[in-house]
């Protein structure tokens, strides 16, 4: 593969998946790179086999610009930034009732805690009442 036709290879690839100026940068980079290291002595070939596939090295390139949250291809309508594909995180079935269970204790606690501060109240009212009913039955 030439020179010529490994950039190619990578600015396509990159050109799907992030902005302009990230492929501008990128292909111009590996550009460089590939023309430095002629310089110094080695074949263009070598190089390009070293750096390996265009296609492989645009996905590391764009999924640690998604990583940083730069980069990432735009919407020429909106402007807006494409969304990050989303994870979904599954709970073992026993962490899930374990958690379902700490709820409910704590809402019963909190509902026993409301009525123990409250039975000094209400009880004697009750009894009271229930006197009462008594007395007006007789």
């Amino acid at each position: 593969m030439t020179r010529y036709e490994f950039l190619d290879q990578l600015r396509r690839a990159l050109g799907s998946r992030v902005d302009s100026n990230v492929v501008n940068e990128n292909v111009s980079y590996y550009e460089e790179y590939i023309a430095t290291q002629v310089r110094t002595g080695r074949t263009e070939e070598e190089v390009i086999e070293e750096l390996g596939d265009p296609r492989l090295l645009a996905r590391s390139i764009a999924e640690a610009k998604e990583r940083k949250g730069g980069g990432v291809k735009t919407d020429a309508d909106t402007e807006e930034k494409k969304p990050f594909l989303t994870r979904t995180y599954h709970l073992p079935g026993w962490l899930l009732i374990t958690g379902v269970i700490l709820l409910i204790l704590l809402a019963l606690g909190m509902v026993f805690s409301i009525l123990r501060a409250l039975i000094p109240i209400i009880l004697p009212l009750v009894i009271i009442g229930a006197v009462i009913r008594m007395l007006q039955k007789k």
